[in-house]
């Protein structure tokens, strides 16, 4: 359903491929894709319902991504509990995202929005990447213009400065245990955290800065033993919260390194990528499913997300 004044405008059926959406376009990338209209739409609908009967509604995106055989291809968007829904957009005017995030109840419905607005197969926790940033001490604040740290990192920062306060992320398991008391029984519930580089990345993030990333970058080359021991820290306190995150009732864990390609791959690849495996085994030693979402780079996981402007992997 494509979206205008909060009202549907039009409808397209997508067949074997993934949608982006934002708030000025639909970006398809499809076998095909078919615009619905009075002409073709029983004939769609009678398609669709076809599909539907011969699926294995069963823990279908789990079974998938633990490798099982299954015919099904489970379908759920990064950022599908936020900006694209209308609905969400309501609560927005009522309520801040600090709000939204620190009730149970708040977060709990803003995570099963996409469920029954966009009908896909699977939730994301309603989160941010920043908590753990928050818990070492570095205090985010989520105002209008984005999130801001009121103690950020800079080019003088010790670890020893930062202290890993678990209770700071309490609220989130609260959360994780309310979404599934309200979530259907066949839907699974996808947690997450930042990958290590993109979190150290974001942590030296002043008000009003746009150039916080090559600060970070810089400290990473000039101080390379300082910068271990915060990744380390980083990593540790990420794998206590995906440990905690398993323990609360995820079904599948992803890994959001988001800027992995800030740096270039052999650096990455010899000094970050240790870090997220060793948040990825945390997942996975909880017997949890993994997910990986890096920029070229896909190594020791059990998913990899592909963006729209990926090769297909039949082209590979």
């Amino acid at each position: 359903d494509i979206y205008n004044d909060n009202k549907i405008s039009s409808q397209i059926m997508i067949d074997g491929g993934i949608a982006e959406i934002n708030e000025s376009k639909v970006t398809i990338l499809a076998e095909r894709a078919e615009k619905i209209d009075k002409a073709n739409k029983q004939m769609l609908e009678e398609r669709l319902l076809a599909f539907k009967s011969q699926e294995n509604h069963e823990d279908k995106s789990v079974s998938d991504l633990a490798n099982k055989n299954s015919s099904f291809i489970p379908i759920w968007f990064m950022r599908q509990a936020g900006r694209i829904l209308p609905n969400y957009m309501k609560l927005k005017e009522s309520y801040t995202f600090h709000e939204l995030m620190n009730d149970k109840d708040l977060a709990s419905k803003v995570t099963l929005l996409p469920i029954s607005d966009l009908s896909v197969d699977a939730a994301i926790l309603f989160s941010d990447i920043l908590v753990i940033p928050h818990a070492l001490g570095l205090g985010v604040e989520f105002k209008k213009t984005g999130p801001v740290f009121n103690s950020p990192l800079n080019i003088g920062s010790k670890a020893a400065d930062l202290n890993f306060d678990s209770k700071k992320l309490e609220y989130i398991y609260n959360n994780i245990k309310q979404i599934n008391l309200d979530k259907d029984e066949q839907t699974p519930l996808i947690g997450f955290c930042g990958g290590p580089l993109t979190v150290f990345l974001f942590m030296f993030k002043h008000e009003g800065s746009k150039d916080h990333m090559k600060k970070a970058i810089r400290f990473l080359y000039e101080n390379r033993s300082e910068s271990k021991m915060i990744l380390e820290l980083i990593t540790q306190s990420s794998i206590e919260y995906v440990e905690n995150q398993c323990k609360s009732g995820i079904d599948v864990f992803q890994l959001f390194e988001t800027y992995c390609g800030s740096i270039p791959y052999q650096l990455y690849n010899e000094l970050i990528l240790p870090y997220s495996k060793r948040i990825l085994n945390a997942a996975r030693k909880n017997n949890c499913p993994t997910i990986f979402f890096p920029k070229d780079i896909g190594n020791g996981v059990s998913i990899i997300c592909l963006l729209y402007t990926s090769p297909s992997p039949r082209d590979s």
